[in-house]
């Protein structure tokens, strides 16, 4: 999830800034049973969608080209809330307008990024009714324009270390048995929602996503744990094992829940969703009831997500680190019949049009030949590609995405 305004020292791979979840949740309440789930808010009474016969490889080769509602859905600031969420980074109000640009650009997946902390109305982890059925109507119009959907859960990492995690703060990935209970708890119940709305009235186009960029917050290694000398970090090591545990948690609430998600594809990520801890031997998909319906999801960066240290060009150095990086890929996963989902990927603005075109012929190119779908992040700023006030694509990034749907078709 990249936003509109940045701190210097984001690292290049991800250029996350770090916000204090603070908005308006409920005191935690010691009395509550973390092993009863919450109660589904929505039922799926008319629905008969079954998910198809399809090879989760064929899927995601059915993907293609996509992009991110970035700072939509996802949007929060302290104290945010209820359905004037969605507008509080600077975006407009969703419309069917905008969520058409894409598909009319060629582009077959969207991505919406939802965070559900901030929407928490009591002490059973209810999600406010009104922000589901908002998300509902975003999705539905995005699957009657033909859309592959990528729903997730975003933005729920606690961010400070130094604060413990509180009833409705989110999760973390930290190694703490009161963060570890509450963070189970919800991520429990938060899908468990989630799954008995989207059920049965949706087919395989739409797909969930357990995380987003699950990660220790704070610690010196939260951005490479198992990288650059991180590797024999015992907090490290023991991360892994929490976000293991943390994705089978997910996928057990969404296939509980019968139906369609029985059988629905799920994206699952590593810590910091990073293609470079995908390969540590730490790391495990989970176990699936379901045969064949897991998909990897990685993010990358690699023109710049700082200002301060964009890249003038795209060289063959950029060159080197995607083909290491689609190497690894193919090797640990998609030869092995697990498919990748790049489910956010950028260049800034501020990086020359014709070297973003260039970087995105190049990179998109090379995943397509290895069937892989890259999802565009497109936050309505720095790495925006559709003018949404004005339903319009910027002149100087028409060729960018032409380029883009094209290495697809």
């Amino acid at each position: 999830m990249k936003k509109n305004f940045r701190l210097s020292s984001i690292l290049f791979l991800f250029g996350l800034l770090v916000l204090s979840l603070t908005g308006c949740k409920q005191k935690e309440d010691p009395s509550f049973d973390n092993k009863t789930p919450a109660q589904p808010l929505v039922k799926d009474e008319s629905g008969t969608a079954s998910i198809a016969d399809i090879s989760s490889i064929n899927l995601v080769k059915n993907m293609k080209a996509g992009w991110n509602l970035g700072n939509t859905l996802d949007a929060f600031i302290a104290g945010s809330s209820g359905l004037s969420s969605e507008t509080c980074w600077g975006n407009p109000k969703t419309t069917k307008e905008i969520i058409h640009m894409g598909t009319e650009n060629g582009y077959k997946t969207i991505r919406i990024p939802v965070t559900w902390f901030n929407h928490i109305i009591d002490k059973n982890y209810t999600i406010d009714s009104d922000w589901m059925k908002r998300v509902k109507t975003i999705v539905d119009w995005a699957i009657a324009d033909g859309y592959y959907v990528i729903l997730n859960e975003h933005h729920s990492v606690h961010d400070n270390m130094n604060d413990p995690l509180k009833y409705g703060d989110g999760y973390i990935i930290r190694n703490n048995p009161t963060d570890i209970a509450e963070s189970k708890a919800f991520l429990k119940a938060v899908w468990t929602q989630i799954a008995a709305a989207f059920n049965s009235s949706y087919d395989e186009h739409l797909i969930f996503e357990t995380m987003n960029e699950p990660r220790n917050t704070g610690h010196e290694h939260c951005w490479i744990p198992g990288m650059w000398g991180a590797a024999n970090c015992a907090e490290c090591k023991a991360d892994y094992g929490l976000l293991n545990e943390y994705n089978q948690i997910c996928l057990d609430a969404i296939r509980a829940s019968g139906g369609a998600n029985a059988n629905r594809f799920v994206l699952i990520p590593s810590l910091c969703t990073s293609d470079n801890t995908t390969t540590h031997s730490l790391f495990k998909l989970p176990n699936d009831t379901a045969k064949d319906k897991l998909i990897l999801t990685v993010h990358n960066y690699v023109m710049g997500v700082d200002k301060n240290t964009l890249p003038e060009t795209f060289t063959s150095d950029h060159k080197k680190t995607l083909d290491n990086m689609l190497s690894n890929l193919e090797t640990n996963y998609i030869s092995k019949g697990i498919p990748v989902v790049f489910g956010e990927t950028g260049a800034m603005r501020y990086i020359d049009a014709g070297e973003r075109t260039k970087w995105i012929t190049y990179f998109a190119g090379k995943a397509s030949s290895l069937g892989i779908s890259l999802v565009y992040w497109d936050d309505g700023g720095d790495f925006r590609v559709f003018d949404r006030s004005n339903l319009k694509i910027v002149n100087e990034d028409e060729a960018f995405v032409k380029a883009f749907s094209d290495a697809y078709n």
